[in-house]
């Protein structure tokens, strides 16, 4: 009888509403590129209207709110599941974040999280090695930062070069081939 009394009561709108903290769970990061990703979360607004946000940084301290622009929860008894896209990432950096959400009977946040930014492939070009009189050996080095990445060496008699070997892939490692 008072389960039936707290939540008849919260959703015909009977008897007095004391009501339950919010709960809060951080889920995982998806849409991760070099620049921009979507931190997710759930939140269960336990029958009272819930705002929420993302505490957001590189650190465990975080430094940044990130709000969404209608950052409710409703006031609805089951999870909802929210979530924010950030921009403007700098590549191959850890990023930590976390759900906050709150209602009037109370606040949560969900545990931290983290993800990686993509890095962008880097490459160096390295010494024609040997050389004969009418051949040589392009040489270079390519590490994918754990993106799938291609490569070519454009070649020519001028700075405009002219010429271009065919494109080969050198996988999605971490490490420089």
């Amino acid at each position: 009888v008072l389960v039936c009394d707290y939540i008849c009561g919260l959703l015909f709108g009977a008897g007095t509403q004391t009501g339950v903290p919010t709960r809060a769970e951080t889920l995982a990061a998806d849409g991760i590129t070099s620049t921009k990703a979507e931190i997710n979360a759930s939140i269960t607004p336990e029958g009272l209207p819930t705002a929420y946000h993302f505490d957001f940084g590189t650190t465990p301290a975080y430094g940044t709110f990130v709000t969404a622009v209608d950052a409710t929860a409703g006031s609805g008894l089951l999870p909802v599941e929210v979530f924010q896209p950030v921009t403007g990432l700098t590549p191959c950096t850890t990023y930590h974040y976390r759900i906050f959400a709150s209602n009037s009977a109370g606040g949560a946040h969900g545990d931290d999280a983290t993800f990686e930014t993509n890095c962008k492939p880097s490459a160096t070009t390295l010494p024609v090695a040997p050389i004969s009189a009418t051949t040589g050996d392009f040489n270079g080095s390519v590490n994918p930062n754990g993106q799938a990445t291609t490569y070519f060496y454009n070649y020519g008699t001028t700075t405009a070069y002219g010429s271009v070997t065919p494109i080969r892939s050198v996988g999605n490692g971490n490490m420089a081939i």
